[in-house]
């Protein structure tokens, strides 16, 4: 359990503190009740202001804090936030603070920089007992919101659970499997068979020569696969070594050549989509709708979403036996690269710029405490859920839903629930992801990714970059991430002759500024892990 707040004596505290009865333990936070004005970033789902006046959450803790959000603005996230959050910046027209904001490393690094949002290092510590917690039991917490000038300027959000942590990673058709007796794939050679097999042998035994063994979008997730190689591939080819403790420009690496000639193998022998290179996500699952699944194996974060609408109906519990069996078909798996290693795709336990208080705060002790609350495993699962036996309660292992009358609300009726007894919907949170509530939320998935996480993990930790340098390596980014990506599709799909032409890939890189750009990130990684 965490510390609580160290005790302050009263006289200690300032003047101003001391008119509003400040306690630096328990509850209300204030005796005398203040009001702050907030700037809220929502959802479309949570829809206009008077949503968040009337949220359930929200009032329970006015009640238990004596503070009163004053909602200046609500601000939806999806279209209007950057426009908002810049005026109200260069107006001066600020809120004491921004909360469920989306605040980029650089703005808060150059709001930061400027005054305009406060440093929160000392505050956190004094006042921040759960997430003060978390940072010295997570040290890559207080790594990753360190600035380069010292600071901490914004309140992160956490996720310390490994397996909700694993993202999108390749699903394999094992009732195809069973079909062509075989096993499920561990290494590259052992998945080549199995696409073969599945091209040749009718695994949906329709009598048709119409599955597709392997489809992909988009070329980011093709060249995310290069993990099956043993490096994770990060922004701009970029991963974190871990034996080395120290970054690699994957792209220049033997493995990459080597990644490029077998899905070139796959492509040539009609085992890889050949519409990887164009289609969508979705798309894929268009393609596996029909009577019979079609497609072997894809990369996706949820098995759920193979078919078309099927998302939208597994919450409402309106699945057919059908489609309740075709999403049981598929299974996550991971191989052992040629050079050992075994990755799977994983989120940071960090993303930043969810909170920030502005230089307007006249109290911001208060507002830390009030934001604290949301990294303690109650606070947390409050954001999720709501209150325990009054919008939600716990039922065979499932987590249900309560309608104001205490009956249990199903379909989209649990969505309207959460929506007004919790703020979750949109994310965005400064908080602690609760680890027992997404257990009980998707139970399902959690099953399926469980065996990845030892192995999951992202490319690089989340570190922030000089605002100078920054400029730089957004200028060489530019150019040279697209060239990497025509160069690997044009390799994978056989346009050009990859042994001719590797060198020539090789110096472009160099010539282009990929030696100065690996610099940059090893220079930013090596700050952050000073922090």
């Amino acid at each position: 359990m965490p510390a609580e707040p160290r005790a302050t004596a009263s006289s200690s505290l300032p003047e101003r503190l001391q008119n509003i009865g400040f306690q630096a333990e328990n509850w209300p936070i204030v005796t005398e009740k203040v009001s702050v004005s907030v700037f809220g970033g929502t959802h479309p789902l949570l829809g206009a202001q008077e949503d968040w006046e009337n949220n359930k959450m929200l009032n329970r803790l006015e009640e238990k804090t004596n503070i009163d959000l004053e909602l200046s603005k609500v601000i939806n996230l999806g279209t209007g936030w950057k426009e908002q959050m810049n005026l109200a910046f260069a107006s001066g027209e600020l809120p004491d603070f921004f909360f469920k904001s989306m605040f980029t490393k650089l703005e808060e690094m150059n709001y930061g920089k400027q005054g305009l949002l406060i440093p929160l290092e000392d505050l956190i510590a004094e006042y921040a007992p759960h997430l003060s917690s978390l940072m010295e039991e997570y040290p890559e917490i207080r790594k990753s919101i360190t600035t380069p000038d010292g600071h901490i300027y914004t309140f992160p959000e956490l996720n310390v659970d490994p397996i909700s942590r694993v993202t999108a990673n390749l699903n394999i058709n094992h009732v195809w499997l069973e079909n062509v007796g075989m096993k499920v794939p561990t290494t590259l050679d052992e998945l080549y068979e199995v696409l073969v097999a599945f091209k040749t042998k009718d695994p949906n035994g329709n009598g048709k020569a119409d599955e597709i063994p392997l489809s992909l979008s988009e070329m980011p997730n093709i060249l995310s696969l290069m993990r099956l190689f043993g490096y994770m591939y990060g922004d701009d080819g970029m991963f974190l070594d871990p034996d080395k403790n120290q970054i690699l420009f994957v792209p220049s690496t033997p493995e990459f050549k080597q990644y490029l000639e077998y899905f070139n193998r796959l492509y040539k022998e009609g085992l890889l989509d050949s519409e990887s290179f164009t289609q969508k996500p979705d798309q894929i699952t268009s393609k596996n709708g029909g009577e019979v699944t079609t497609v072997g194996a894809f990369l996706t974060n949820s098995p759920v979403l193979l078919a078309p609408g099927l998302s939208a109906k597994a919450k409402s519990d309106d699945l057919t036996i059908d489609e309740n069996q075709r999403k049981s078909d598929y299974t996550f798996i991971v191989l052992t690269a040629p050079n050992g290693k075994k990755y799977a795709a994983g989120g940071s336990v960090v993303s930043t710029g969810r909170a920030a208080i502005t230089k307007k705060a006249e109290n911001p002790e208060i507002i830390v405490r009030w934001l604290d609350y949301f990294y303690s495993k109650e606070g947390g699962e409050e954001m999720w859920a709501g209150l325990k036996d009054e919008d939600y309660k716990i039922e065979n292992d499932r987590i249900v839903f309560l309608k104001s009358d205490g009956s249990v609300a199903t379909g989209a009726e649990a969505g309207d629930v959460r929506k007004y007894a919790t703020l979750q919907p949109g994310g965005r949170i400064p908080h602690l992801v609760p680890e027992t509530i997404i257990n009980l939320l998707d139970f399902d998935l959690k099953k399926l990714k469980e065996p990845l996480a030892p192995y999951a993990q992202p490319a690089l930790p989340s570190f922030f970059f000089a605002p100078e340098d920054l400029k730089r390596i957004s200028a060489m980014s530019a150019d040279i991430g697209p060239y990497i990506e025509q160069f690997a599709a044009k390799a994978i799909t056989g346009q050009i002759n990859l042994d001719a032409e590797w060198d020539q890939f090789q110096s472009t890189l160099k010539r282009m500024g990929s030696d100065d750009l690996l610099m940059q990130y090893q220079k930013a990684y090596e700050i952050f892990d000073s922090n």
